[in-house]
């Protein structure tokens, strides 16, 4: 087959997709990407697309593209109404290609998504869970149901975000990547996005840790670091699309605390990006801090993972946590979380209905899966 992905932004190419793009052309396939510009991060969709195998071509000239490989297949992430991604689709659709498109949030069950056009007949979802398919097949209701997927074109795969279990990690080479001492505690803060509430907590925890004796590396959400080198305001990003001030992770890093990056390593506002991919620092860490995200990545690896005190009452709610988390434990503080966790270990086991509810499968084969899958839906559509 030929395959196109069109992406949302880097994190799409160099994480949902990494997988795919890794193994779809072992198997025969060509594959191609295309870079939306949403977050501004076009030139670094497309480096990661490059990084993995994959010749990427910028949105602005979307439609000569896809006209000039003619996927048979295209996938997609997300249905923003305004932006490439919906008019790839309708192209699929006009053409009588095959669209596969993957659920946004690869693991919470979310009341509200970007519904298909009704005419998209041949678009499908790829969602983690039963859940999900549920959730995606009812979410609207009276006249609005017409906005729901059509349960017949919701597929549950699993996660293409965890693919990445079976890919080995060397703890000490990446420590020492990390320019960690000989024993040194490592310890692993995703704080997703500097929302402004959480900075004075996010200052305190590093400032505590690092003269404790401990390195902090810090992996932050992908939307909060966009293009190497941009300048102040576009550096940093809040949901809100606001910008924080240029000044605040600078002063993180000048406490000592270490930044990584999946793809394209690199300065954005005087922070130093090291390249390391997330899923190595989750194993190499002894122990793991931060939002809620990045809970369900811990898990699949078997690593425990601990909530920063700011959100732990709030995300102690979610169905998914709170059946694992202790609540007790969580509404510590976070340095004594942390001390405890050094002085105990990080490892954890998994609980294999909670892997089957939330997850399908642990194999670390979504993308063969959804290849399979894309192989049948062209061959019945022939």
């Amino acid at each position: 087959m030929k395959i196109l992905i069109c992406t949302l932004r880097h994190w799409t190419a160099g994480r949902r997709f990494r997988s795919l793009l890794l193994n779809a052309p072992k198997l025969g396939h060509e594959v191609f990407g295309l870079a939306s510009d949403w977050y501004a991060d076009q030139d670094l969709t497309i480096a990661a697309f490059n990084e993995l195998g994959a010749q990427a071509f910028p949105k602005q000239a979307w439609q000569a593209t896809i006209e000039r490989l003619n996927p048979d297949v295209v996938f997609g992430e997300h249905l923003f109404p305004t932006d490439v991604e919906r008019r790839v689709q309708d192209w699929v659709n006009s053409q009588n290609k095959i669209g596969l498109i993957i659920n946004h949030d690869p693991h919470i069950i979310q009341s509200t998504h970007h519904a298909p056009k009704p005419e998209w007949t041949l678009t499908y979802l790829s969602v983690a869970n039963q859940q999900q398919a549920h959730a995606r097949a009812t979410c609207y209701t009276g006249e609005q149901a017409i906005r729901n997927w059509p349960q017949e074109r919701i597929f549950v795969l699993g996660s293409p975000d965890l693919d990445f279990v079976t890919e080995s990690v060397d703890v000490a080479e990446v420590r020492d990547r990390l320019g960690l001492s000989p024993n040194q505690p490592l310890i692993g803060l995703f704080p997703t996005l500097a929302h402004a509430a959480d900075r004075e907590e996010l200052t305190t925890l590093v400032g505590r840790c690092q003269g404790a004796g401990w390195q902090v590396v810090i992996h932050l959400h992908p939307v909060g670091r966009r293009l190497q080198n941009s300048k102040p305001p576009h550096g940093f990003w809040v949901y809100d699309r606001g910008f924080v001030a240029a000044d605040f992770w600078p002063k993180i890093q000048a406490m000592g605390a270490r930044f990584i990056a999946d793809y394209g390593p690199g300065r954005v506002c005087g922070v130093e990006f090291h390249r390391c991919q997330s899923f190595e620092l989750l194993r190499a860490a002894d122990c793991l801090i931060g939002t809620w995200d990045p809970f369900f990545e811990a898990y699949a690896l078997k690593r425990g993972y601990t909530l920063l005190e700011s959100i732990a009452a709030h995300c102690l709610n979610y169905p998914s946590h709170k059946d694992v988390l202790d609540r007790e434990f969580e509404l510590q503080g976070n340095f004594a979380k942390i001390s405890q966790i050094l002085e105990r270990g990080n490892d954890s086991e998994q609980d294999p209905g909670f892997v089957e509810k939330w997850f399908f499968k642990l194999d670390g084969l979504w993308w063969k899966r959804a290849l399979d899958l894309a192989e049948q839906l062209v061959r019945d559509n022939a």
